[in-house]
């Protein structure tokens, strides 16, 4: 019997993808989150983990939406606006900050 532990990421890749049955559609963003959270310190970075989940979805017959780009884009936008740099003054102009 395989412990709780000794699950691989492309086993929780697969898990995910299976347990959004009602949904048709895969976020890579959502579904590495999840895998990190299962698997806090798997080895493997989030391209590598993309690729399994994209495997896993393709297999079982989901759309993808590759959005960890643009998750982390969109992380890294609202970051820059609420934390300056130490040492600057925060930007007044905020849209601009935003992208």
């Amino acid at each position: 019997m395989a412990s709780f532990f000794a699950r691989s990421p492309q086993a929780v890749a697969k898990e995910y993808v299976g347990s959004r049955s009602k949904s048709r559609l895969i976020s890579t963003s959502q579904a590495l989150r999840a895998i990190r959270t299962a698997l806090p310190l798997c080895a493997l970075g989030d391209r590598e983990l993309e690729d399994l989940v994209a495997a896993a979805a393709i297999e079982a017959g989901f759309d993808i939406h590759f959005d960890l780009e643009e998750d982390a884009l969109t992380t890294l936008r609202q970051s820059k606006v609420k934390t300056p740099e130490v040492g600057q003054e925060p930007s007044s102009n905020t849209r601009s900050a935003q992208g």
